[in-house]
């Protein structure tokens, strides 16, 4: 049996850091004037607040054991989206009966926290704070962070296969800091293409919103972005290739640019500043499962192009997103043909590199199964 005081004095605290990430869409429905909303999303942060605290006071909090912490995960995989259908019953967003009400509401949150990207909400008024609010929803369940707070609560010790798997595992002093330094990189990612797509001409909502959709890869944008200005496209576009890239890589970028001479930047000496890179082994920001990974995108824009009919960069911008897992549904499908729809099936099933935020069967997955088929024959006669 699962001792689950700590599991739930834990969960408390997942509790009070969900209701944490409401607080802004309950700012934007103020600054909105969306009244309604606002007291709908502060009833639901208090929920989280209040019941946090409660288990926390009630229950001891410890480390957790493998058991417990599986616990934990499922716990908070259950009630959290339960508890986040208050703003919609409260609201009304669906028609129906209580109990269809209770239903949709939660197959809505269910799909945010786990990112698969299906909504009963489509062509329905919902105000802009709820749409926030889902969004912060489905950037939590992107990234990970209920994985990465997991770590708060598990011992030390048992974090160093975990972390040497996902090669994060000298980020920081401490396992659980090479976690948080994990989050920590997706928030600076989002406040940095968040302003470069304000910048492009997107308001703050709609830069926002569509930054987490992206690193969320729900494909859930509340706009087209193929009709947002070029510089937009090619910033979503690279936010693809990000979320598609493994945790390792944003780590030794920003390693690199930790070691960065920024005293040289800031006095005007722009030579020593640009030295100071050439210190870096780059070697290592292009392991092999990237440079694997890059070449087959240039093949599968290079075979879609002409397949499809679209223009070159219409073709990669497609790749990048089937390829990334974010679903973005903006293929026209009834003019690509067969070839180019079994294409995308193709990049779809191989996925992003490993340990990355996007699903699929994953590059290195492929090109280990890849190299297993042709060994078969020699296998198979040399026994």
């Amino acid at each position: 049996m699962v001792e689950l005081g700590p599991t739930l004095a834990n969960l408390g605290f997942l509790f009070q850091i969900s209701g944490f990430f409401i607080l802004l869409s309950i700012a934007y429905a103020f600054y909105l004037n969306e009244l309604d909303a606002a007291i709908a999303l502060m009833i639901n942060a208090l929920v989280f607040l209040c019941s946090g605290f409660v288990l926390n006071a009630s229950c001891e909090r410890k480390s957790l054991n493998m058991k417990q912490s599986c616990a934990l995960l499922v716990l908070y995989f259950i009630f959290v989206p339960f508890v986040n259908i208050i703003p919609s019953l409260y609201l009304k967003i669906f028609e129906g009966n209580f109990f269809d009400q209770i239903l949709n509401s939660w197959f809505e949150t269910v799909s945010a926290s786990t990112t698969t990207g299906l909504t009963l909400t489509e062509g329905m008024p919902v105000p802009k704070s709820l749409i926030l609010a889902r969004g912060i929803s489905e950037w939590v369940g992107g990234i990970g962070v209920i994985f990465i707070l997991l770590s708060s609560f598990y011992p030390s010790e048992k974090l160093f296969h975990y972390s040497k798997v996902l090669g994060i595992e000298r980020i920081a002093k401490s396992y659980r800091g090479s976690f948080f330094v994990v989050l920590l990189i997706y928030v600076v990612y989002t406040l940095i293409f968040s302003a470069t797509l304000m910048i492009s001409g997107l308001d703050l909502f709609t830069a926002f919103h569509t930054t987490f959709t992206i690193f969320s890869t729900t494909g859930l944008t509340v706009v087209n972005v193929l009709n947002l200005p070029i510089s937009a496209v090619l910033i979503v576009t690279i936010m693809m290739l990000f979320s598609a890239f493994s945790f390792r890589f944003h780590v030794d970028l920003l390693s690199f640019l930790i070691k960065a001479d920024w005293k040289s930047l800031l006095k005007g000496n722009l030579k020593a500043f640009v030295f100071s890179f050439s210190k870096n082994d780059w070697k290592k920001l292009l392991p092999k499962e990237l440079r694997l990974y890059l070449i087959l995108l240039f093949f599968f824009t290079l075979a879609f192009w002409p397949a499809s009919g679209l223009s070159p960069l219409r073709a990669f911008f497609h790749v990048v997103d089937f390829s990334s897992s974010c679903g973005l549904n903006l293929v026209p499908f009834d003019e690509i043909g067969e070839l180019g729809k079994i294409i995308l099936v193709i990049v779809m099933f191989i996925g992003p590199m490993s340990f990355s935020i996007g699903g699929g069967v994953r590059v290195l997955r492929a090109f280990i199964l890849i190299k297993a088929l042709l060994a078969l024959p020699k296998i198979f006669f040399n026994r």
